[in-house]
């Protein structure tokens, strides 16, 4: 994404009230330099790039997208890979 805080207010806009927004994104369990080499061999065949967002990282760009959170929490996927899950949901009014 490369404006993700612009991204996710478009995408909270479209959803009526009591609409929700499910974001839900993997990374690996290894320390964070392993994305770098992840990222590399990407670019090297054409996939673009790579940006691995943890669950307080998108946290963040939710509320700076001024989105309230309903529900967030994280899952292992296995001895790999974990995941992350952030529901939304537009309130019925909102002021």
């Amino acid at each position: 994404m490369p404006d993700p805080i612009a991204t996710l207010t478009a995408l909270y806009r479209l959803l009526v009230p009591g609409g929700q927004l499910l974001q839900e994104d993997f990374m690996w369990r290894l320390p964070s330099f392993s994305w770098g080499i992840l990222a590399r061999l990407a670019r090297r065949v054409g996939v673009g790039s790579l940006h691995p967002y943890t669950l307080a990282q998108a946290r963040s760009l939710c509320e700076q997208a001024g989105l309230s959170i309903t529900h967030a929490h994280t899952f292992v996927i296995n001895w790999l890979l974990c995941g992350w899950v952030i529901w939304v949901v537009k309130q019925e009014r909102e002021g």
